[in-house]
């Protein structure tokens, strides 16, 4: 291992569960430096299983590169005590830019996903944050994200048998405080839906009960965004509250699917109502119309040779008789009256013909960019043995008698579109346990056979238009 008195300590930057941190000066440059902080007594055995956590934790995060990763360059292991050093990041963290500034929706989302692609591709390596907050994302300049301390946090270490109250936060999992020893990539994903809470509403999740917090994680109701922030749809209630399950099994099966699901909720909300508010412009500009209105007038009754000597009386118009808007119908020349069967020449009575139905008017058409569509409007439907309905997010054994039992072409999906076809070009994808096929051209209201044979296994149908993400359909099929 490498020596730690190579590098020169400049400051210290901070300090926290996992150790204090310092600025320091190599040879190539700048770098953070993390000191390794026993939970335990020094001389217990606990706390020796600790530092070999830490330290095994530090040497996984050194194998992830990813340019929105804080790198790892040095584990080091010595008997004066361990240390991580790591990439030092510049940049203010989400935390300080979350207290001082709010977040349109499209910036956090571009946050959002920047975090997220950081923490699937740390997922694909095997390895989890463990300890997702905003104060160890950082924010560069130039909108791009870093984000640091990958593993190495105690409460990361599911070895653990029990979690201090203490040591909790506001983006903290359920599973943390009730089964450490179950965190994983889910975990993650329930951390960085309580940040998008946070970005989008201005507060995270259950932060009225910052009193008990542990017992709001543990059994609490997160309340619905849109009710703290109205702009926000019903679709993106949906998908963060289930990203916030207390249960692990129903959040979504990838934090990629989870953001492929955030985007199309915002991608097919609604166009938000203009504001009734007139802006201070406006105002001006009406005050200015209204006071030029009443110099025109003073002028015109108090120049020479334009004052009024009599008053002007308008005469109302004469009455006239009302316009008529349905013009009266044509006159029909009446057919001869026929005779009734019994010869006495009475004329039968005809029955009363009805008039005619006033003309419906011209369809109105929407000229709402295609983009907008909302669920309502387009969906994915998808069908098990032909006609069988699958509903969303079900689950249904593979030899179900009623939608198991499937052989190839037995499952399809299909667009179902209720008005006029969008001028966009629909693809469909099926995925199965994140592994996908491939983006196939979809029509309105036409099935897509799923090419192979239905297995057991999480299957997620990505509805794109024109190559943008705009809804996904998830089910599960159980062995």
């Amino acid at each position: 291992m490498s020596d730690a008195r190579r590098y020169r300590v400049v400051r210290q930057l901070g300090t926290g569960l996992s150790g204090d941190v310092y600025m320091a000066e190599t040879d190539s440059g700048t770098v953070a430096v993390r000191q390794f902080r026993p939970q335990y007594p020094p001389d217990s055995a606990e706390a020796q299983t600790d530092r070999y956590g830490f330290l095994a934790a530090a040497r996984r995060a050194a194998t992830l590169e990813n340019p929105q990763i804080a790198q790892v360059f040095d584990v080091i292991d010595e008997e004066g005590g361990a240390f991580v050093v790591a990439e030092y990041v510049a940049g203010a963290t989400l935390e300080s830019c979350l207290s001082k500034q709010r977040f349109s929706t499209e910036r956090a989302h571009c946050l959002l996903r920047r975090i997220a692609d950081a923490l699937d591709y740390a997922h694909k390596q095997g390895v989890i944050h463990g300890d997702l907050k905003p104060s160890n994302v950082f924010v560069l300049p130039d909108e791009r994200v870093k984000v640091a301390d990958f593993a190495i946090s105690p409460r990361a270490r599911a070895a653990r048998r029990s979690f201090p109250p203490e040591w909790g936060h506001f983006y903290l999992s359920p599973e943390h405080l009730l089964a450490p020893e179950t965190i994983g990539p889910w975990s993650d994903q329930y951390s960085l839906a309580a940040i998008a809470y946070h970005l989008y509403t201005g507060q995270p999740p259950f932060s009225a009960a910052a009193g008990d917090l542990d017992s709001a994680i543990r059994f609490d109701d997160v309340v619905a965004p849109s009710t703290i922030r109205p702009g926000l749809s019903q679709n993106t209630d949906r998908v963060l509250l289930k990203a916030l399950s207390r249960e692990p099994e129903q959040r979504y099966a990838s934090i990629a699917l989870f953001m492929d699901e955030l985007e199309a909720s915002i991608a097919i909300a609604t166009t938000p109502q203009r504001s009734e508010k007139l802006s201070p412009t406006l105002l001006w500009l009406g005050a200015g119309a209204v006071l030029l209105a009443l110099l025109a007038v003073v002028l015109f009754l108090t120049l020479p040779g334009m004052r009024l000597t009599s008053p002007i009386i308008i005469k109302p118009p004469s009455p006239k008789e009302p316009t008529v808007l349905i013009p009266p119908p044509k006159k029909v020349s009446k057919p001869h009256a026929p005779v009734d069967s019994a010869g006495t020449g009475t004329p039968a009575v005809a029955p009363p013909v009805p008039p005619s139905a006033p003309p419906k008017p011209p369809t109105k058409v929407s000229n709402v960019p295609v983009e907008r569509v909302i669920s309502g409007q387009m969906e994915i439907a998808v069908f098990s043995r032909g006609e069988r309905p699958i509903d969303r997010d079900s689950h249904f054994g593979y030899l179900d008698a009623t939608l198991g039992e499937m052989g190839s072409g037995d499952l399809s999906a299909m667009v179902k579109v209720d008005g006029p076809a969008p001028r966009g070009k629909l693809t469909l994808e099926w995925c199965l346990d994140g592994l996908c096929q491939g983006q196939k051209t979809v029509y309105p209201n036409q099935k897509m056979q799923y090419g192979d044979e239905p297995t057991a296994g999480h299957y997620t149908i990505k509805l794109r238009m024109n190559s943008k993400t705009i809804q996904t359909f998830e089910f599960q099929i159980t062995p």
